[in-house]
Formats: C-alpha cells, sequence, structure tokens
C-alpha cells in the first residue's frame, strides 16, 4: 500500500518488485499513469487505483498483467477508456462507477459480469454440511464470493441528455450498440484477427476466423 500525493506513475515504476501481488494507490491524487508503469507485474492480482485524479488512462496499460482479478477504478474523473483495454486481463471484477462517463457503443466489450459486482465475505458451510447432519459440530470459515449489486453499476454523465442512465441499459436498449457491431462484422472480425496475432504472433498464418 501507497500513501500520499503521487501525481504520476512513470515508466518501470515497480520493476524492482516483480512478485508483487497486491497494489493499493487509492487516494494518491495520481493524474496520470505511463503505458509500461504495470511492466513486469506477473503475479499482480489486485489493484486499486480507486480515488484518485484520472482522466485518461493509456492503450494498453494492463497488457502484462496475466493475473490480475481485480481491478478498482472507481471515484476518479475517467470519461472513456481505451478499446481492449481489459481484453488481456483474467478479471473476477472491474469497479468504473462513481466516473463521468460519455457513453458511446465504444463501450460495447464491458461486461456486466466483471463491472457490475462487489466482493462479499460469506459464510462457507460446504464443509460443515455432512457433520451438521449428523449432529456434530464444527468451526464456521468465510470464503470470498463475487455478487452483483446494482449500485456499482456505472453511470453516464453525457450525452446531456442521457446523463443518469445506466452504461449497459443504454448500450442495449438505446444506442443498440450490439446490433451496430452485427451489422459491422466485417471490421470486427478484422479487429479479433489483429489480437490473435499479436497474442500468438507464431501461429498467425494457421489462425482462420469464421464468423457466422
Amino acid at each position: 500500500k501507497m500513501e500520499g500525493s503521487i501525481y504520476e506513475l512513470s515508466f518501470d515504476a515497480f520493476a524492482e518488485v516483480p512478485k508483487l501481488q497486491e497494489l493499493i494507490l487509492k487516494q494518491c491524487s495520481i493524474r496520470k499513469i505511463s503505458m509500461d508503469a504495470f511492466f513486469g507485474l506477473y503475479n499482480l492480482t489486485y489493484l486499486d487505483l480507486s480515488h484518485n485524479e484520472l482522466e485518461t488512462l493509456p492503450p494498453s496499460l494492463f497488457d502484462h498483467q496475466v493475473s490480475l482479478k481485480e481491478i478498482n477504478l472507481s471515484n476518479n474523473k475517467l470519461t472513456t477508456l481505451p478499446e481492449d483495454l481489459f481484453v488481456h486481463v483474467p478479471a473476477k471484477l472491474i469497479r468504473l462507477d462513481k466516473n463521468p462517463w460519455h457513453c458511446t457503443c465504444s463501450m460495447y466489450e464491458w461486461k456486466p459480469s466483471q463491472i457490475n459486482k462487489i466482493k462479499v465475505k460469506v459464510i462457507d458451510d460446504s464443509l460443515c454440511q455432512n457433520r451438521y447432519d449428523k449432529g456434530s459440530m464444527c468451526r464456521v470459515s468465510y470464503i470470498y464470493r463475487y455478487m452483483y449489486e446494482q449500485s456499482v453499476t456505472p453511470l453516464c454523465a453525457s450525452p446531456t441528455r442521457f446523463s443518469g442512465w445506466s452504461v449497459f441499459h443504454l448500450l442495449r436498449k438505446h444506442l443498440r450498440c450490439y446490433k451496430k457491431l452485427h451489422k459491422n462484422a466485417p471490421n470486427h472480425v478484422q479487429k479479433y484477427k489483429k489480437a490473435i496475432h499479436k497474442k500468438f504472433p507464431k501461429f498467425h498464418k494457421i489462425i482462420t476466423v469464421h464468423y457466422t
């Protein structure tokens, strides 16, 4: 955990701690992050950048965070995000709420299954059930689960006519982004093929993408 006013995270800011698993940078007045600030943090599982002054994020910022399960970007000044920002991240939870989002179809890749969730501590009674049925006692243990929570759904700040609307409701019902994506499928397929080539450069000649 880091405290104080940092303002900017520069190139290779954490190069000396490659085994770092949790990084808490909330309330540090961060305004700018270098594209390679998190380079080498392959073991990072939790990243908290909430309550800062971020207005933009660079493309490919999380390309090397192949273990990242939780990202908190809530309570910043973000209006848009680079497309494919989370494409290499196996995240279970991504907090984007309490930012002044400008809602467009560029958000079509956002996944409600990651973004509309919170982490909750619950009782794990799976190990106790058999003992309970037999009349014996066992020690209570707890586990964490990711659960849907409407209050963390990101909301639009602009365009003005959609201010206060849920991002996902707007994308699905009014901007109809998914239908537009289907209509423009050839361009989307090319974009997908480029992403595959970037991830598996040695096999690009044998990869075929079919669109149906």
